[in-house]
């Protein structure tokens, strides 16, 4: 949540101070409508209801959001609904020229484009502007035409496309460039969205998330029970024409049907980092392309690693089924919690805990890096010491480690015996410190005490 309102701080950051927020339906009954009259620096603040499209930012910098935005309730997200009625729109949002726009929390319901025509068609069209794309939902919506097609179809942009859910949603044309996340000549962060139980087919070359001639940094997404049909350059991933991406911290589970699984890479180059694919067609494939993977869990696929004679890979510090070449990599089960039941994180004996290249992050508990998405959070068992200062007389103690013993004279040996208090109400003798609370405590002299123990995780 941090996030989506630094986002929105920076937005207002860099708009005039006089902004004004416009309420729909209470100022005005559509959302188009409140567009109009806004200018930049506004927001559109949008009521639950349902609203057709479509609708145009007219290169406006403003906001466009539901009651999420002030409360950060998810239900005003499935409760404000966007619906079209007009299957020949090429596209159902259009962001163009706008720097700093946003687009938050809304429902996109069972929309269906079928234009027919040879343009590029989108659910939301993106075209240079640096737009927040952050915390909608996509759900049942349907698109088909003869052109280039995408959920989110970005060119020339500089985008932030974030905490987004893609539900049961389908994209076909004809067999032309087409996703659900589409970067054409950009540069965007594509992090924390969800797609599950969607198919793209009869689109070539397609994916999920497709990079053309881009810079994008693709992370921590989940990707699960994908299909693919009628394609040859497809995966869930596509990295293709001279992009030059950064894939890290994605789960992509269960994709199937035609391409290549989890990743495809032609005429481009990528870094990957700590993904879990699970159950795919395959991992990897470079066609013509250059890879570098560490940290990977690549598991229950066909063909984990493909290359063709014009490519390159380097894969270290993972677990790959089959094996594969390269300093520190393992082949074995990774042992993982329960990946039928959606649990993707490693058991405490797994063989990719701490198995990661020990010169990448640590872990967030300040252990070697694992290997996969969803590190193992193990408990320190590594004494830590910490030197406390006390003046002489009266001093406010505390205990800042788990210890073995803490009765006051060992943590404090050089106290003065009977002057160990705590407070409840009233000043009362103690004898052992307990993490959390305060104490008095007296000394003859000024000194120094060395306390060893394990760090205290929580109170």
């Amino acid at each position: 949540m941090n996030k989506i309102l630094s986002t929105v701080t920076l937005f207002l950051l860099m708009v005039p101070v006089f902004a004004t927020t416009i309420n729909i339906p209470g100022d005005y009954a559509t959302i188009q409508d409140g567009i109009e009259a806004a200018s930049d620096g506004d927001t559109v603040l949008v009521y639950p209801g349902s609203y057709y499209g479509p609708i145009d930012f007219l290169s406006k910098n403003l906001v466009l959001g539901s009651l999420y935005l002030l409360e950060e309730n998810e239900s005003h997200i499935y409760e404000t609904v966007l619906l079209n009625d007009d299957f020949q729109l090429s596209n159902f949002v259009s962001i163009s020229s706008a720097q700093y726009s946003e687009l938050n929390g809304f429902t996109f319901q069972e929309i269906v484009l079928n234009s027919g025509g040879d343009e590029p068609q989108a659910l939301i069209n993106i075209n240079v502007s640096s737009p927040s794309i952050i915390n909608n939902r996509f759900n049942n919506s349907y698109l088909f035409s003869g052109g280039e097609s995408a959920f989110i179809y970005c060119e020339n942009s500089s985008s932030l496309i974030m905490n987004n859910e893609f539900t049961n949603c389908s994209v076909g044309n004809g067999y032309v460039l087409g996703g659900y996340i589409l970067s054409k000549n950009s540069s965007l962060t594509i992090k924390n969205n969800r797609i599950e139980n969607g198919y793209v087919g009869f689109a070539e070359p397609s994916g999920y998330i497709v990079s053309v001639n881009s810079e994008d940094i693709i992370e921590s997404n989940i990707i699960i029970n994908t299909s693919m049909g009628y394609c040859w350059v497809c995966a869930v991933i596509s990295i293709l024409d001279e992009s030059n991406c950064t894939i890290r911290n994605n789960l992509i589970f269960q994709a199937y049907g035609d391409g290549y699984g989890a990743v495809v890479a032609s005429e481009s180059q990528y870094i990957s980092s700590n993904n879990t694919f699970v159950y795919n067609g395959m991992g990897y494939a470079n066609l013509s392309s250059d890879g570098i993977v560490s940290n990977d869990i690549i598991f229950g696929s066909s063909n984990t690693v493909y290359i063709d004679e014009t490519s390159t890979i380097q894969v270290s510090y993972s677990d790959i089924q089959g094996g594969w070449e390269g300093t520190g990599n393992i082949d074995t089960d990774p042992l993982l919690v329960a990946p039928d039941s959606g649990d993707f994180h490693l058991q405490e004996n797994s063989p990719c805990i701490d198995a990661g290249d020990p010169n990448s992050s640590y872990d967030p508990d300040g252990t070697i890096a694992d290997m996969g998405a969803y590190y193992y959070h193990q408990e320190s068992s590594v004494p830590t010491e910490i030197i406390i200062d006390y003046q002489s007389d009266w001093n406010l103690v505390g205990l800042p480690l788990e210890v073995e013993d803490p009765y006051y004279l060992t943590i404090f040996p050089d106290a003065t015996e009977n002057t160990f208090y705590s407070f409840d109400e009233t000043y009362v003798l103690d004898s052992t410190l307990v993490q959390g609370a305060g104490y008095w405590l007296r000394f003859d002299t000024t000194g120094t005490t060395t306390i060893t123990g394990n760090p205290i995780d929580e109170l």
